[in-house]
C-alpha cells in the first residue's frame, strides 16, 4: 500500500486475535447522539468478532480507569491492548474508516520507515500528537492514518488523541482552529492540513 493510501473498507471483515474495545460513555451537549454511537461500536465489534465492554459515567470503574488511561473528554472509545490511541466523540461518518484501519493495524503492524524507526528509538519522553477533525472531513483519515502508523509503532512513546472536534467546540476557541485536519503536538509544533510519515517526522523532531 502507497504512503497516503487508505485501506479499503470490508464489511465483513473478522480477526485471529480478540481484543477489547472500551466505550466511556459519558453524555455530552456537543455531542448528543451517545446511544447511537454506542450501538454503532457494538455492531463494529460484532463485525471484527472482538469485545465491547461500555463504561458507564458516574461508576467506580469509570473513574479508576479513565484515571489509569488518562482520559479527560469524554465520550472516549480505545482499545484496551493499545492504550497511547484514543479516539474522543463520535466515530462514525467520514471517522468511521479510521477506526477500520486502527483495528486492521492492531492486527497486523504496519511498516514505517527506517529513519522513523530510529526517531522512535530514540526518544526518551513521550510526544503527544492531538489531530482534530469532523466526521464530515475526507481529509482528516488521511493524516491520522500516517499519525497512527508512527504511534502504533513508538512502543507507547507516541501518544494519539483523536477529536471531532465537533463535539468538543471549546477547542476551537482555544486553537483558532479554522479548518481540520488540524494537529497540535506537545513538542510545540502544530499545523493545518495532511503531512507525509517523514514531514510529521520532522515535525516532531525539530522542536
Amino acid at each position: 500500500m502507497m504512503e497516503g493510501e487508505l485501506l479499503k473498507k470490508d464489511e465483513n471483515k473478522k480477526y485471529m486475535s480478540k481484543l477489547n474495545l472500551l466505550f466511556f460513555k459519558a453524555i455530552s451537549e456537543d455531542c448528543p447522539s451517545i446511544e447511537d454511537l454506542e450501538e454503532f461500536l457494538f455492531n463494529f465489534t460484532r463485525k471484527t468478532g472482538d469485545n465491547f465492554k461500555v463504561i458507564e459515567s458516574q461508576t467506580p470503574e469509570f473513574k479508576e480507569l479513565s484515571e489509569k488511561y488518562n482520559l479527560e473528554y469524554f465520550p472516549a472509545t480505545m482499545y484496551q491492548e493499545q492504550e497511547n490511541i484514543r479516539l474522543f466523540g463520535d466515530v462514525r461518518g467520514e471517522l468511521e474508516i479510521v477506526l477500520e484501519f486502527f483495528r486492521e493495524y492492531l492486527e497486523n503492524k504496519p511498516p514505517i520507515k527506517p529513519e522513523t524507526k530510529e526517531f522512535l528509538d530514540s526518544l526518551e519522553e513521550k510526544i503527544e500528537i492531538n489531530i482534530f477533525s469532523t466526521n464530515m472531513c475526507p481529509a482528516c483519515p488521511v493524516m491520522i492514518d500516517v499519525a497512527l502508523k508512527v504511534a502504533i509503532n513508538s512502543n507507547g512513546k507516541i501518544v494519539l488523541n483523536v477529536f471531532n472536534v465537533m463535539n468538543f467546540r471549546s477547542f476551537v476557541d482555544k486553537y483558532s482552529i479554522m479548518a481540520v485536519p488540524f494537529v497540535v503536538c506537545s513538542n510545540g509544533a502544530s499545523w493545518v492540513g495532511v503531512k507525509t510519515e517523514s514531514k510529521l517526522i520532522e515535525e516532531l523532531r525539530s522542536r
